[in-house]
């Protein structure tokens, strides 16, 4: 099991929105196939992380059982009128970090893919609308500035955009990759 880290390509800076890139965020790719590693997404947000941590999830395949579930863990939640394709959960535990990681980790390797976001003085109401990093104009009330770390969890890894001084390097982020997973150091920026 091994993972690799480097600094984003070109074309993921270019996505993200203008704010972000002009706000000393560091844009970094942590590259392992999520389908082919259990646990990788919990150990790492669980260690990386203080809470509250906020979760975008798509609605597609949280059913009433999946729903019952966050429920039963007094997981905070709000979905839009608007729009039900999607999900904010508010995570203030390790085992609520479990639950989602693991919803995280099957979205993504079905092609749907999950945003964490992580902050100062975030408003729950206004996370609901972060459907795509490259449109930050559906955010109109979103301070970006109190965002710390934005992850987008996909099938071939994650992408981390973030300002946090603990893990806003490949040498620093290394320290919270989960000890069981070797990393790649022909394929690494180090």
């Amino acid at each position: 099991m091994s993972v690799f880290i480097q600094y984003s390509h070109i074309s993921i800076v270019n996505s993200v929105p203008v704010i972000l890139k002009n706000a000393n965020f560091t844009m970094m790719d942590i590259g392992l196939m999520l389908r082919d590693e259990d646990d990788f997404t919990y150990k790492f947000i669980a260690n990386s992380f203080s809470y509250p941590i906020f979760f975008v999830l798509h609605t597609l395949m949280l059913d009433d059982e999946e729903m019952n579930k966050i429920k039963h863990l007094q997981i905070d939640y709000l979905t839009s009128n608007e729009n039900k394709n999607w999900i904010v959960v508010k995570i203030m535990n390790r085992s609520q970090v479990k639950l989602v990681s693991e919803y995280c980790e099957w979205f993504a390797c079905i092609g749907l893919g999950s945003i964490l976001l992580q902050g100062d003085n975030l408003q729950f109401e206004h996370l609901l609308a972060v459907f795509s990093l490259s449109d930050s104009g559906r955010l109109p009330n979103f301070d970006w500035m109190n965002v710390k770390t934005i992850i987008e969890i996909d099938e071939v890894g994650f992408t981390v955009i973030t300002k946090d001084e603990r893990i806003n390097s490949t040498t620093k982020l290394i320290q919270y990759i989960p000890k069981e997973y070797a990393i790649d150091l022909g394929n690494s920026d180090f």
